[in-house]
């Protein structure tokens, strides 16, 4: 029994995902950038809340643009990519012990750094009278959530909403792999199709069940068929029409962009699904054509710019952790001052502060620890792989 083993690693700005044979397959150079404009573009949207909460002044954001909560499209974006790079990292992957090598893997990488956001957030959510309740704490160690029975109890890092439905779709790639079916990932994309279907209809059903056919999910369908069009070879073979596709997507959300106040950039409206259809139509959709029109692109060069852009994409899961407890400190800070700050340099002022402890968070911790853990995690599966193939 051959143990399968997933590495993502970034280099000169790309993704590589080397297989257990030690084969790399090819680089997606834009794979790491986008992850760091999505996670730029959830901070945006923090920083304009915060500059406009703080400063009775000019905002030119707001007043000008009338730019928003649009950023907010950044967890769509990180949806749509998670959906691609499971479907790439699954594709030589079949059987039980390889479907829970995926998911102590994906553990391993996504967990620890936010239970550690999460300890950083908690003596702030009780300063400010907002405790989290058992069952969030519950939520934020299993993700998942197993227990609630009408609503869902929001973590103290209030962003474990979107790693709830990131780890749920987990659990469904896993399965995929465990039945044997991960060379045809498109099944699943199909199968979750039809469960969000089923959910529509049968409204009562328990919470659990609601949580797993929510309409959400099916941005990771998304990615999964970008996996599957840019797996054939339809990326580049038609790499202009997905570029005019991605032009005419930018133009649609041009008017939704400056649109001001919108309903479903708030995640109560995606996590009781009320609202869940309508973003996957209005935002995912055409989050889907950007994506695939980068990746139809997809260049490496050296450089300045690059090298900023994969630094971005690797920080970028420590970015949309911590700027949360850091913008917290900032908003702390702000209200205690004597006299006005204009809106525009708190906002400056939060994207640096963001940006920076999350490159910060990423160097000291998420980085090490995550090579420490992937390590043990390594030597671990070797051990209980052997041990299988010995009973074999």
């Amino acid at each position: 029994m051959k143990l399968a083993r997933v590495r993502l690693r970034s280099a000169a700005g790309g993704l590589m995902i080397t297989r257990h044979n030690g084969i790399p397959r090819p680089r997606i150079s834009s794979i790491q950038s986008m992850r760091g404009v999505a996670a730029t573009l959830v901070l945006a949207t923090h920083a304009i809340g915060i500059a406009a909460d703080t400063s009775t002044g000019w905002f030119t954001l707001r007043d000008v643009f009338n730019f928003d909560e649009f950023g907010a499209i950044g967890v769509d974006l990180f949806f749509i990519i998670s959906g691609f790079v499971m479907a790439y990292a699954v594709a030589d992957r079949s059987g039980v012990g390889p479907a829970a090598g995926f998911l102590g893997m994906r553990w391993v990488r996504v967990a620890p750094p936010y239970i550690i956001a999460s300890l950083i957030m908690l003596p702030i959510a009780i300063f400010q009278n907002m405790p989290p309740t058992g069952l969030a704490l519950f939520n934020a160690i299993s993700f998942v959530p197993w227990l609630d029975s009408a609503e869902y109890s929001v973590p103290v890092l209030y962003l474990g909403w979107t790693l709830s439905f990131e780890v749920s779709f987990y659990l469904l790639v896993a399965i995929t792999v465990s039945s044997g079916l991960s060379r045809k990932i498109g099944w699943l994309g199909v199968a979750m199709v039809v469960m969000v279907a089923l959910g529509q209809l049968f409204t009562g059903a328990p919470f659990l069940v609601r949580w797993f056919t929510n309409p959400i999910l099916l941005e990771f369908t998304l990615g999964i068929l970008a996996y599957v069009i840019w797996k054939r070879g339809l990326l580049i073979q038609y790499k202009w029409f997905w570029a005019c596709a991605g032009v005419v997507s930018i133009a649609a959300l041009i008017p939704v962009a400056v649109s001001g106040d919108i309903p479903m950039a708030k995640m109560e409206s995606i996590m009781d699904g009320s609202m869940s259809l309508d973003r996957v139509i209005l935002w995912g959709v055409p989050t889907f054509f950007i994506f695939a029109a980068v990746l139809a692109f997809d260049w490496q060069r050296a450089g300045r710019f690059s090298r900023l852009c994969a630094s971005l994409g690797d920080a970028s899961y420590s970015v949309y952790l911590i700027h949360v407890p850091a913008l917290a400190c900032v908003t702390f800070l702000l209200r205690r001052l004597p006299y006005n700050v204009p809106a525009d340099v708190i906002f400056l002022a939060c994207m640096v502060v963001g940006l920076a402890s999350g490159f910060l968070f990423f160097r000291l911790l998420e980085r090490p620890l995550t090579a420490f853990l992937r390590g043990r995690a390594a030597k671990l599966a070797v051990r209980i792989s052997a041990v299988l193939r010995s009973a074999d």
